[in-house]
Protein backbone atom coordinates (compact mmCIF):
# COMPACT_ATOMS: atom_id res chain seq x y z
CA UNK A 1 0.00 0.00 0.00
CA UNK A 2 2.84 2.35 0.91
CA UNK A 3 4.61 1.41 -2.32
CA UNK A 4 1.49 2.39 -4.31
CA UNK A 5 1.30 5.81 -2.58
CA UNK A 6 4.97 6.49 -3.25
CA UNK A 7 4.50 5.49 -6.87
CA UNK A 8 1.59 7.90 -7.25
CA UNK A 9 3.57 10.74 -5.70
CA UNK A 10 6.49 10.08 -8.02
CA UNK A 11 4.23 10.10 -11.05
CA UNK A 12 2.62 13.37 -9.91
CA UNK A 13 6.00 15.04 -9.40
CA UNK A 14 7.20 13.79 -12.77
CA UNK A 15 4.06 15.15 -14.48
CA UNK A 16 4.46 18.54 -12.79
CA UNK A 17 8.12 18.76 -13.73
CA UNK A 18 7.37 17.77 -17.31
CA UNK A 19 4.67 20.44 -17.55
CA UNK A 20 7.07 23.08 -16.24
CA UNK A 21 9.69 22.04 -18.79
CA UNK A 22 7.19 22.30 -21.62
CA UNK A 23 6.08 25.77 -20.47
CA UNK A 24 9.71 26.88 -20.26
CA UNK A 25 10.40 25.63 -23.79
CA UNK A 26 7.30 27.42 -25.12
CA UNK A 27 8.35 30.68 -23.42
CA UNK A 28 11.88 30.31 -24.83
CA UNK A 29 10.47 29.79 -28.31
CA UNK A 30 8.22 32.87 -27.97
CA UNK A 31 11.16 35.00 -26.87
CA UNK A 32 13.19 33.82 -29.85
CA UNK A 33 10.36 34.77 -32.20
CA UNK A 34 10.12 38.24 -30.60
CA UNK A 35 13.87 38.72 -30.97
CA UNK A 36 13.67 37.73 -34.61
CA UNK A 37 10.81 40.18 -35.24
CA UNK A 38 12.81 42.93 -33.55
CA UNK A 39 15.80 42.25 -35.78
CA UNK A 40 13.59 42.38 -38.87
CA UNK A 41 12.09 45.72 -37.77
CA UNK A 42 15.55 47.20 -37.11
CA UNK A 43 16.72 46.05 -40.54
CA UNK A 44 13.69 47.65 -42.18
CA UNK A 45 14.28 50.94 -40.35
CA UNK A 46 17.90 50.97 -41.48
CA UNK A 47 16.85 50.26 -45.07
CA UNK A 48 14.37 53.16 -45.05
CA UNK A 49 16.93 55.52 -43.54
CA UNK A 50 19.47 54.56 -46.21
CA UNK A 51 16.88 55.09 -48.96
CA UNK A 52 15.98 58.50 -47.59
CA UNK A 53 19.64 59.50 -47.37
CA UNK A 54 20.19 58.42 -50.98
CA UNK A 55 17.22 60.47 -52.18
CA UNK A 56 18.43 63.56 -50.33
CA UNK A 57 21.93 63.17 -51.81
CA UNK A 58 20.44 62.81 -55.31
CA UNK A 59 18.36 65.96 -54.84
CA UNK A 60 21.39 67.92 -53.68
CA UNK A 61 23.26 66.94 -56.85
CA UNK A 62 20.47 68.18 -59.15
CA UNK A 63 20.43 71.84 -60.39
CA UNK A 64 17.80 74.21 -58.85
CA UNK A 65 15.61 74.19 -61.96
CA UNK A 66 15.29 70.40 -61.79
CA UNK A 67 14.30 70.55 -58.12
CA UNK A 68 11.59 73.12 -58.93
CA UNK A 69 10.32 70.90 -61.74
CA UNK A 70 9.90 67.97 -59.34
CA UNK A 71 7.83 70.12 -56.97
CA UNK A 72 5.39 71.28 -59.68
CA UNK A 73 2.15 69.48 -60.65
CA UNK A 74 2.18 67.01 -63.57
CA UNK A 75 0.45 69.39 -66.03
CA UNK A 76 3.15 72.01 -65.46
CA UNK A 77 5.95 69.47 -65.89
CA UNK A 78 4.36 68.26 -69.16
CA UNK A 79 4.15 71.80 -70.55
CA UNK A 80 7.73 72.47 -69.49
CA UNK A 81 8.94 69.37 -71.36
CA UNK A 82 7.03 70.37 -74.52
CA UNK A 83 8.35 73.92 -74.38
CA UNK A 84 11.93 72.77 -73.80
CA UNK A 85 11.75 70.51 -76.87
CA UNK A 86 10.58 73.28 -79.24
CA UNK A 87 12.91 73.85 -82.22
CA UNK A 88 14.74 77.11 -82.52
CA UNK A 89 15.54 77.51 -78.84
CA UNK A 90 19.03 78.75 -77.99
CA UNK A 91 21.52 75.96 -77.50
CA UNK A 92 22.14 76.98 -73.90
CA UNK A 93 18.43 76.54 -73.15
CA UNK A 94 17.85 73.21 -74.93
CA UNK A 95 16.40 70.62 -72.59
CA UNK A 96 15.93 73.12 -69.75
CA UNK A 97 12.52 74.09 -68.35
CA UNK A 98 10.99 77.48 -69.11
CA UNK A 99 11.26 78.56 -65.45
CA UNK A 100 14.98 79.17 -65.94
CA UNK A 101 14.26 81.94 -68.44
CA UNK A 102 11.34 83.34 -66.43
CA UNK A 103 8.70 82.40 -69.02
CA UNK A 104 5.18 81.14 -68.26
CA UNK A 105 3.51 78.23 -70.12
CA UNK A 106 0.77 79.17 -72.57
CA UNK A 107 -2.71 79.11 -71.07
CA UNK A 108 -1.38 78.90 -67.49
CA UNK A 109 -2.80 81.53 -65.13
CA UNK A 110 -1.03 82.47 -61.96
CA UNK A 111 -3.61 82.44 -59.10
CA UNK A 112 -3.32 83.08 -55.37
CA UNK A 113 -1.02 80.75 -53.50
CA UNK A 114 -2.26 78.20 -50.96
CA UNK A 115 -0.84 80.27 -48.13
CA UNK A 116 -2.79 83.33 -49.31
CA UNK A 117 -5.99 81.28 -49.48
CA UNK A 118 -5.45 79.98 -45.94
CA UNK A 119 -4.89 83.53 -44.64
CA UNK A 120 -8.07 84.77 -46.35
CA UNK A 121 -10.08 81.86 -44.97
CA UNK A 122 -8.71 82.50 -41.47
CA UNK A 123 -9.69 86.19 -41.70
CA UNK A 124 -13.23 85.33 -42.81
CA UNK A 125 -13.69 82.77 -40.03
CA UNK A 126 -12.32 85.22 -37.43
CA UNK A 127 -14.69 87.97 -38.61
CA UNK A 128 -17.62 85.56 -38.43
CA UNK A 129 -16.73 84.53 -34.88
CA UNK A 130 -16.32 88.18 -33.77
CA UNK A 131 -19.67 89.19 -35.27
CA UNK A 132 -21.35 86.22 -33.61
CA UNK A 133 -19.85 87.13 -30.23
CA UNK A 134 -20.94 90.76 -30.58
CA UNK A 135 -24.49 89.67 -31.41
CA UNK A 136 -24.52 87.26 -28.46
CA UNK A 137 -23.22 89.93 -26.06
CA UNK A 138 -25.89 92.36 -27.26
CA UNK A 139 -28.63 89.78 -26.77
CA UNK A 140 -27.40 88.95 -23.26
CA UNK A 141 -27.24 92.66 -22.37
CA UNK A 142 -30.81 93.26 -23.59
CA UNK A 143 -32.07 90.22 -21.68
CA UNK A 144 -30.30 91.36 -18.50
CA UNK A 145 -31.87 94.83 -18.83
CA UNK A 146 -35.33 93.30 -19.26
CA UNK A 147 -34.85 91.08 -16.21
CA UNK A 148 -33.58 94.03 -14.18
CA UNK A 149 -36.57 96.19 -15.17
CA UNK A 150 -38.98 93.41 -14.22
CA UNK A 151 -37.23 92.55 -10.97
CA UNK A 152 -36.93 96.11 -9.65
CA UNK A 153 -39.97 96.82 -7.47
CA UNK A 154 -41.90 100.00 -7.86
CA UNK A 155 -40.92 102.62 -5.33
CA UNK A 156 -43.01 102.36 -2.19
CA UNK A 157 -44.73 105.43 -0.80
CA UNK A 158 -43.00 107.15 2.06
CA UNK A 159 -44.08 105.73 5.43
CA UNK A 160 -46.59 107.73 7.36
CA UNK A 161 -45.35 109.70 10.28
CA UNK A 162 -46.76 109.38 13.76
CA UNK A 163 -47.93 112.96 13.70
CA UNK A 164 -51.57 113.87 13.77
CA UNK A 165 -53.64 113.23 10.59
CA UNK A 166 -53.37 115.66 7.72
CA UNK A 167 -56.04 118.33 7.52
CA UNK A 168 -56.29 117.96 3.72
CA UNK A 169 -57.15 114.98 1.52
CA UNK A 170 -54.58 113.38 -0.76
CA UNK A 171 -53.87 115.28 -4.01
CA UNK A 172 -55.02 112.34 -6.15
CA UNK A 173 -58.23 111.98 -4.16
CA UNK A 174 -61.24 110.47 -5.99
CA UNK A 175 -64.55 111.00 -4.17
CA UNK A 176 -66.66 109.07 -6.71
CA UNK A 177 -66.95 106.05 -4.37
CA UNK A 178 -67.61 107.92 -1.13
CA UNK A 179 -70.74 107.49 0.97
CA UNK A 180 -71.95 110.37 3.12
CA UNK A 181 -73.73 110.42 6.48
CA UNK A 182 -74.17 113.18 9.05
CA UNK A 183 -71.30 115.34 7.74
CA UNK A 184 -68.87 112.43 7.39
CA UNK A 185 -67.60 110.56 4.29
CA UNK A 186 -66.94 106.81 4.19
CA UNK A 187 -64.72 104.91 1.75
CA UNK A 188 -64.69 101.13 1.21
CA UNK A 189 -61.03 100.01 0.67
CA UNK A 190 -60.57 96.53 -0.83
CA UNK A 191 -57.01 95.89 0.34
CA UNK A 192 -55.60 92.88 2.20
CA UNK A 193 -53.82 94.67 5.07
CA UNK A 194 -53.22 94.00 8.74
CA UNK A 195 -55.11 96.24 11.17
CA UNK A 196 -52.11 98.52 11.87
CA UNK A 197 -51.38 98.90 8.13
CA UNK A 198 -55.04 99.68 7.43
CA UNK A 199 -55.00 102.34 10.15
CA UNK A 200 -51.87 103.95 8.62
CA UNK A 201 -53.38 103.83 5.14
CA UNK A 202 -56.43 105.82 6.27
CA UNK A 203 -54.19 108.34 8.08
CA UNK A 204 -52.14 108.85 4.89
CA UNK A 205 -55.35 109.57 2.98
CA UNK A 206 -56.34 112.22 5.50
CA UNK A 207 -58.86 110.17 7.48
CA UNK A 208 -59.02 107.30 9.97
CA UNK A 209 -60.43 103.81 10.35
CA UNK A 210 -64.17 104.11 10.77
CA UNK A 211 -65.49 104.80 14.27
CA UNK A 212 -69.12 103.99 15.19
CA UNK A 213 -70.44 106.23 17.93
CA UNK A 214 -74.22 105.93 17.56
CA UNK A 215 -76.94 103.42 16.60
CA UNK A 216 -77.80 105.58 13.58
CA UNK A 217 -74.25 105.41 12.24
CA UNK A 218 -74.22 101.64 12.88
CA UNK A 219 -77.44 101.23 10.89
CA UNK A 220 -76.09 103.36 8.02
CA UNK A 221 -72.95 101.22 7.75
CA UNK A 222 -74.94 97.98 8.05
CA UNK A 223 -77.23 99.07 5.21
CA UNK A 224 -74.27 99.69 2.89
CA UNK A 225 -71.73 97.00 3.91
CA UNK A 226 -73.80 94.14 5.29
CA UNK A 227 -72.33 90.64 4.94
CA UNK A 228 -68.68 91.74 4.81
CA UNK A 229 -65.88 91.41 7.37
CA UNK A 230 -64.11 94.76 7.69
CA UNK A 231 -61.56 96.37 9.98
CA UNK A 232 -62.94 99.22 12.10
CA UNK A 233 -61.13 101.79 14.23
CA UNK A 234 -61.63 100.03 17.61
CA UNK A 235 -58.71 98.56 19.57
CA UNK A 236 -58.21 97.11 23.01
CA UNK A 237 -55.87 98.72 25.54
CA UNK A 238 -54.93 98.35 29.21
CA UNK A 239 -57.74 100.73 30.10
CA UNK A 240 -60.34 99.05 27.89
CA UNK A 241 -61.56 99.49 24.35
CA UNK A 242 -60.87 102.78 22.57
CA UNK A 243 -61.39 104.46 19.20
CA UNK A 244 -58.40 105.47 17.06
CA UNK A 245 -59.75 109.05 17.15
CA UNK A 246 -59.78 109.03 20.99
CA UNK A 247 -63.51 109.79 20.89
CA UNK A 248 -65.57 108.88 23.94
CA UNK A 249 -66.50 105.20 24.07
CA UNK A 250 -70.19 105.15 24.93
CA UNK A 251 -71.73 103.02 22.14
CA UNK A 252 -70.89 99.40 21.25
CA UNK A 253 -72.50 96.58 19.28
CA UNK A 254 -70.52 93.41 20.08
CA UNK A 255 -71.55 89.97 18.88
CA UNK A 256 -72.55 87.48 21.59
CA UNK A 257 -69.52 86.33 23.59
CA UNK A 258 -67.33 89.16 22.22
CA UNK A 259 -64.87 90.62 22.86
CA UNK A 260 -62.96 87.66 24.26
CA UNK A 261 -59.63 89.54 24.60
CA UNK A 262 -56.25 87.87 24.93
CA UNK A 263 -54.21 88.29 21.76
CA UNK A 264 -57.30 89.54 19.94
CA UNK A 265 -57.35 93.32 20.32
CA UNK A 266 -58.30 94.65 16.85
CA UNK A 267 -61.95 95.51 16.17
CA UNK A 268 -63.82 94.49 13.04
CA UNK A 269 -67.28 94.10 11.54
CA UNK A 270 -68.43 90.47 11.33
CA UNK A 271 -70.72 89.28 8.54
CA UNK A 272 -73.85 90.27 10.46
CA UNK A 273 -72.27 93.70 11.12
CA UNK A 274 -71.84 92.83 14.79
CA UNK A 275 -68.46 93.69 16.26
CA UNK A 276 -65.71 91.16 16.91
CA UNK A 277 -62.11 91.26 18.08
CA UNK A 278 -59.26 89.55 16.16
CA UNK A 279 -55.50 89.34 16.23
CA UNK A 280 -53.74 92.10 14.34
CA UNK A 281 -51.53 89.71 12.31
CA UNK A 282 -54.34 87.94 10.46
CA UNK A 283 -54.33 89.63 7.00
CA UNK A 284 -55.65 87.50 4.18
CA UNK A 285 -57.15 84.89 6.49
CA UNK A 286 -60.49 86.52 7.34
CA UNK A 287 -60.19 90.30 6.93
CA UNK A 288 -59.25 91.67 3.52
CA UNK A 289 -60.94 95.10 3.45
CA UNK A 290 -61.72 98.08 5.71
CA UNK A 291 -63.54 101.43 5.85
CA UNK A 292 -61.87 104.82 6.00
CA UNK A 293 -63.84 107.69 7.50
CA UNK A 294 -63.25 111.38 6.72
CA UNK A 295 -64.60 114.16 8.93
CA UNK A 296 -63.56 117.61 10.12
CA UNK A 297 -60.00 116.43 11.00
CA UNK A 298 -60.12 117.39 14.69
CA UNK A 299 -57.30 116.47 17.02
CA UNK A 300 -57.55 112.68 17.37
CA UNK A 301 -54.87 112.31 20.05
CA UNK A 302 -52.20 109.62 20.27
CA UNK A 303 -52.96 105.99 19.42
Amino acid sequence: MENNERSNEAESLFATKRKQQMEAEAEKKRMEELAQQKQQMEAEVKRLEALKAAQMAQQQQQPPWAQQQQQQPPWAQQQQTQWAAQPGRPAQQQGRPFQASGMTPAGAQKGPSLKTKKIALYILVTLGVVMGLLFLIGSISDTADDIKDKSEPEPEPAPASNDEPSDVLAEDWDDSDLLYFNGHAYEYVDMDLAWMDAREYCREQGGHLVTITSPEEQDFLADNFYGQMLWIGAFGSETGWRWVTDEEWYYENWAPGEPNGGEEWCGCFWTDMKWNDLREADPGERISAFICEYDDFTDYGDY
